[in-house]
């Protein structure tokens, strides 16, 4: 079995006149983290988008486990076994945290949804002492930690996390950097955005550097840490819009 999981090749994204993507190209070997970088705008999200079929590219290939998936719908791309969780924690607030879980299997056996529901709530601490709670009752730290549980209900080979520490406190971020590192110890291959680089690089294999819309750097995380235009272009611009997405009244432009 080749090593190779996901593929994109010349991927060209237009949102009318404007380019968001410009002949985008990486590689997801199973069982690996990787992380894209940069800063807002920089087309990470629409990346995304793309490799879960919410976005059709206008040029450009991607294969999944051997498969051209380029042209295929969403929903199937899931139950391929490639899933995305999108920026935004979005949770069904009205819905118990079993109930968000179950809907996560929505591919899958429904019957067994709800026993391996009770048994995530049961063996998660952040989860468990808010058991009785519905999702909108919960902390941006919990919600974020159900969509990631949710997500893994349908059992995929692969997710994909558009910044799952937006907007968290320090410790927060870290507990949920801390999952999706123990993610691959759970068999699941990881492409993740995130605004925290260096929290990303202390836990990825692999990491892809993205500006105005292409791929400027590429490289293992030890790799780009060395490289001194690498931090001066992308650690401290990515660092600072971490820090502007997790205080409580962002500065706003005059």
């Amino acid at each position: 079995m080749s090593d190779l999981l996901l593929e994109a090749k010349d991927l060209v994204v237009n949102y009318g006149p404007v380019a968001a993507l410009e002949g985008v190209s990486i590689e997801v070997n199973r069982g690996e983290i990787v992380a894209l970088v940069g800063a807002n705008g920089a087309g990470k999200s629409t990346l995304l988008k793309t490799l879960s079929g919410l976005v059709r590219p206008a040029t450009g290939h991607i294969t999944f486990e051997g498969t051209e998936i380029t042209r295929t719908p969403a929903h199937r791309i899931v139950s391929a076994g490639l899933v995305h969780v999108p920026e935004g924690r979005h949770v069904f607030p009205r819905f118990t945290l079993r109930e968000n879980l179950v809907a996560g299997a929505y591919t899958g056996d429904f019957r067994s949804a709800a026993k391996r529901a009770d048994e995530i709530i049961a063996s998660t601490p952040i989860l468990a002492r808010r058991a009785g709670s519905t999702a909108g009752q919960l902390s941006g730290g919990e919600q974020q930690w159900l969509v990631v549980e949710r997500a893994l209900m349908g059992n995929p080979t692969m997710i994909m996390l558009d910044e799952p520490s937006m907007g968290l406190s320090p410790v927060l971020a870290d507990q949920i950097l801390e999952l999706v590192s123990q993610l691959r110890d759970r068999g699941v291959t990881v492409l993740l955005v995130e605004q925290n680089a260096l929290g990303a690089m202390e836990i990825a294999d692999r990491v892809y550097a993205l500006g105005t819309g292409s791929i400027l750097y590429s490289g293992t995380s030890a790799e780009l840490r060395d490289n001194e235009h690498f931090a001066d272009q992308f650690l401290g611009v990515v660092s600072a819009d971490a820090e502007a997405a997790a205080a409580p009244n962002p500065p706003q432009e005059k």
